[in-house]
This record gives structure tokens, C-alpha cells and sequence, in this order.
């Protein structure tokens, strides 16, 4: 026993306090200078491996009697925090480099069926793609976990993209089976914050509190994981007004990234779905905007040359999960042919990864091809 008074206890924890504010704004300094040096390199803000150091170190230096575990929690959003302030220096110091304009970004789904199918796929992709979609409504199984470490631990910086999509919003029908259940879905989704994904993908017609309980999760974390949230219609590409309606409603969800998809019947279609980026950006809100079906397929290369946040493309035609969608070595080849590059790792190399064999293992196939499917059976989106 110390031997102080309530009173005198009261006033050490004062002081500690004050101790602990003071170096906790001393630590936001070192951020903010740490970011400040990795702005002037071209370095991406988050660094899972020196994150999991500094947990760490924790482990290491803790004394008790504050358990490990309450420690790391604390340290969680400390970490957080450091990391929101770098992502808005950056932002000041680098504003042509706001990501979604001027750069052309590639998504590349994974799709599996199966553990090993995608982490194959990941391997394939990672070099050619800025982000992988774990598309983990058709990859099956819990594996969530394990999927992002193979992301992060392979030596390409790509961001990653959890979607757990409803058939009705996935190209698929409804299968008394597979039909999970909302909570089920974006718990899914929560899991992959917990994870530190760049991004979930969340539809517009989920329940307004399940979609809530995940924006709270996202702001507990600092805004680490960025929300899309994300509308398909496979029939056709509504009016003007009803695109910006939906435009609207995206935005009220709480997106950050606003996708609307839609299905092409004719080629004026995709002016109309197109409009829709530059109108987005001059309000300030990153978007996706393409149409499905192959005469979508322009609208799939134009969107990111007008500013659209990223772009899809498949790893192979068997992979492919919209109508529509080019291969990647395909979309390289024609942004080749305009004098504009992809912003990946294979940015003006336009080989398949069927022609990379010989260098690397070869890459999972989880899919038919559209050719070989029934019409509307088994055509999921993005």
C-alpha cells in the first residue's frame, strides 16, 4: 500500500493523464512526420507488418498489471488514430493523387470455389492488380482470415475488397442452400474490418441496422476500412433521374465509395451510366460506374480514364464474375492501345496468366465460362 489518500491518489492519476496526453500527441507528431517521409517516397500509409511489431513490443514491455489483451485493444485505436492522421496529410500533400482520379486502378475478384483455388488465384493476380475482391460468397467456407494474410504477406501492395453478395444482387438465383441470411452476410463483412480490409462492399437494399451496426464498427476503427455501397440492375440502365436517385441514396447509406452498376442493352446506355462519374466527382464523392453486357464492355474502360475509382477485370474468362467483364491481359492490351497504363504491377505488360506459367504457379479456376453457363444461372456480378 502507497499509503496516499484518496485525495493524493486522485491527483497521481491526474498527472498520469496529463503524461499520457502529452505523449500521446508526441506519437501523433512522429506519425505525422513518418507520414510526411513516406508521402515524399510514394509509400502506402498502412503497414500491416509494422503494425503487428508494434503489438509486439507490447506483449514484450508489459509489466502488468494491465492484461496484454486490454493493452492491445487501447493500442488498436491509438494506432488507428496515427494512421487517420497520415491518410490526411497525404490527402493535403498529395491532392493529384487523390486515389479514384487520374490513375487507372484494377480490381481483380477472387473467386475460388475453395481455399486453395483462391489463394492460387491471389498469386496470379497480385501482380497485375491495384485491388483483389475476396468475393466471399462464391470462394465458400470460413476462410476469411487466412485469405487477407495471403494477400498481405505476397510482396505486390494491392488493397483488398470483402463482398458477401445476396443472389438477388449477384446474378444468381436464389438458392434455398446458399441463402444466407443478412446478419450472417455482413457479419461476414465485420469480420473482415476486424481484419483490416481497405474495403467492404455493402448492397443498398440491406437492412438500415445492419448497415449501421457496420458504419459504427468502421468509425470504431478510425475509418481504416472504407464502405462501398453498392446497387445492380441486370435488366437494364435506368433513366438519368433514377440513376441519381440512386446516386443519392448510396450517398445517404454513408458510402465512401458509391457503385452503381447496371446492365447495357444498347451503346447509349453506357453514356448515360458514364455521366454519372464526372457528375459524382465534382460533388466530392468517389464512385464506380459501369455497365455489364457486352455492350457495356466500353463502359468498363472508359470509367476509370473519366475518374472512376477502379475498374473490374478477371484473371481469366473462366473466372469472370459479371457478363461483360474483360480479362485483365485484355483490358491491358486496349489501355495500351489509348497511350494510358493501369496503375498495377504489370501496368504496361500485357501478358494472360495463362502466358505466365512458366514463371509463376498456375493459377486457380474456380468458374465456368459464361458461354457454358445457362443464361441467368450462375452469373454473379463483379
Amino acid at each position: 500500500m502507497s499509503g496516499k489518500s484518496l485525495d493524493e491518489l486522485r491527483k497521481s492519476i491526474q498527472s498520469a493523464d496529463t503524461r499520457i496526453v502529452e505523449l500521446l500527441n508526441e506519437r501523433a507528431a512522429l506519425a505525422l512526420e513518418i507520414g510526411r517521409k513516406k508521402a515524399d517516397l510514394g509509400m502506402e500509409i498502412y503497414d500491416p507488418v509494422q503494425e503487428e511489431q508494434v503489438y509486439g513490443r507490447l506483449v514484450q514491455y508489459n509489466k502488468g498489471p494491465m492484461p496484454a489483451s486490454i493493452l492491445s485493444a487501447i493500442f488498436g485505436h491509438v494506432v488507428a488514430a496515427s494512421r487517420y492522421l497520415q491518410n490526411t496529410l497525404t490527402a493535403a500533400l498529395r491532392p493529384h493523387e487523390r486515389e479514384g482520379r487520374g490513375r487507372i486502378r484494377v480490381c481483380i475478384p477472387i473467386v475460388g470455389p475453395g481455399m486453395d483455388k483462391a489463394a492460387r488465384q491471389i498469386r496470379d493476380a497480385a501482380p497485375m492488380a491495384d485491388l483483389l475482391e475476396l468475393r466471399m460468397d462464391l470462394i465458400n467456407g470460413d476462410r476469411l482470415p487466412e485469405l487477407i494474410r495471403e494477400i498481405r504477406k505476397n510482396p505486390f501492395p494491392v488493397k483488398i475488397v470483402v463482398t458477401c453478395r445476396k443472389p438477388e444482387e449477384s446474378g444468381r438465383r436464389p438458392s434455398a442452400e446458399k441463402d444466407e441470411n443478412e446478419e450472417e452476410r455482413v457479419s461476414v463483412l465485420k469480420k473482415a474490418i476486424l481484419l483490416g480490409a481497405d474495403y467492404v462492399d455493402l448492397e443498398l437494399g440491406t437492412q438500415a441496422a445492419l448497415r449501421d451496426s457496420l458504419k459504427e464498427l468502421i468509425a470504431d476503427y478510425l475509418g481504416r476500412t472504407q464502405l462501398i455501397v453498392s446497387c445492380h440492375n441486370f435488366q437494364e440502365t435506368p433513366s438519368d433521374a433514377a440513376l441519381e436517385d440512386l446516386w443519392k441514396s448510396c450517398r445517404e447509406a454513408g458510402a465512401r465509395v458509391i457503385k452503381i452498376v447496371t446492365f447495357a442493352r444498347t451503346m447509349t446506355d453506357n453514356l448515360r451510366i458514364l455521366r454519372l462519374i464526372p457528375w459524382s466527382l465534382g460533388k466530392g464523392q468517389e464512385i464506380v460506374a459501369f455497365s455489364m453486357g457486352d455492350q457495356g464492355k466500353i463502359s468498363r474502360i472508359m470509367a476509370p480514364m473519366l475518374g472512376a475509382h477502379f475498374t473490374f477485370a478477371s484473371l481469366g474468362e473462366e473466372t469472370a464474375t459479371a457478363p461483360g467483364q474483360l480479362t485483365a491481359a485484355e483490358l491491358f492490351r486496349i489501355l495500351e492501345l489509348l497511350g494510358r497504363k493501369a496503375s498495377g504491377g504489370l501496368s504496361g505488360t500485357v501478358r494472360s496468366p495463362e502466358e505466365e506459367r512458366g514463371e509463376r504457379s498456375p493459377g486457380g479456376r474456380g468458374m465456368e465460362p459464361f458461354s457454358e453457363r445457362g443464361t441467368g444461372d450462375v452469373e454473379s456480378n463483379d
